[in-house]
C-alpha cells in the first residue's frame, strides 16, 4: 500500500506526437493537493531537460506505477482557461480508441475553444495628407472592395485608376 501523503497524477502531455501518447506520472505535491484533480490543467517538468511543459491531469492515484525515485514532481496548475470535466476526458479516450487518434488530439477535439484571443488589429491606408483607419472587415471591404472579392483584375493590370 502506498503512502497516504502522496499523491500521484496521470497527466498526458500536451505535445502532438504519436511516441508521446501515453500517460506520464507525476507527484502532486502537497500544497496543490486541493487544486489537482482530474481534468485540472497542469505544468510539469518534461524531457531530460526537464523543459516546462503543460498537460492535462486525467486521473489521481495513491500508488505509483513507476519507480518512485524516477517521478517528477508537478510544477503548478494552469489558472488560465478552462479544466477538463472527467466526462470530456472519457469522450476523448472514446475517440482515441474508436478513431485512432492520440489522446491529446482527442483532448483537444471535446476542449472549448480558448478564451483568450489576440487583439483586433487596424488596418491603415495612407494617402496624401491623410490616413484612414479600418478595425474590421467591414470597412476594409468598403475601402478595397473590388481588390479584395477579385473583381478588379489589379494583378492582371485590368484595374481602372491604377
Amino acid at each position: 500500500m502506498g503512502d497516504s501523503n502522496i499523491r500521484y497524477a496521470d497527466i498526458i502531455i500536451d505535445i502532438s506526437h504519436e511516441a508521446l501518447d501515453k500517460v506520464f506520472q507525476y507527484r502532486v505535491p502537497l500544497s496543490l493537493w486541493e487544486e489537482v484533480q482530474p481534468g485540472s490543467r497542469v505544468f510539469v517538468p518534461f524531457g531530460r531537460g526537464n523543459r516546462e511543459t503543460e498537460g492535462y491531469v486525467i486521473a489521481i492515484r495513491q500508488e505509483a506505477d513507476y519507480e518512485e525515485s524516477k517521478i517528477k514532481e508537478i510544477l503548478r496548475v494552469n489558472t488560465e482557461g478552462i479544466s477538463v470535466e472527467s466526462e470530456l476526458i472519457q469522450v476523448a479516450a472514446f475517440l482515441k480508441e474508436k478513431y485512432g487518434s492520440t489522446m491529446i488530439q482527442a483532448l483537444r477535439t471535446v476542449l472549448p475553444v480558448k478564451t483568450k484571443m489576440k487583439p483586433k488589429e487596424e488596418w491603415r491606408e495612407k494617402s496624401i495628407g491623410e490616413e484612414k483607419t479600418y478595425a474590421n472587415e467591414e470597412n476594409i471591404n468598403i475601402a478595397f472592395g473590388n481588390h479584395l472579392n477579385g473583381t478588379c483584375g489589379k494583378y492582371s493590370g485590368k484595374c481602372d485608376g491604377e
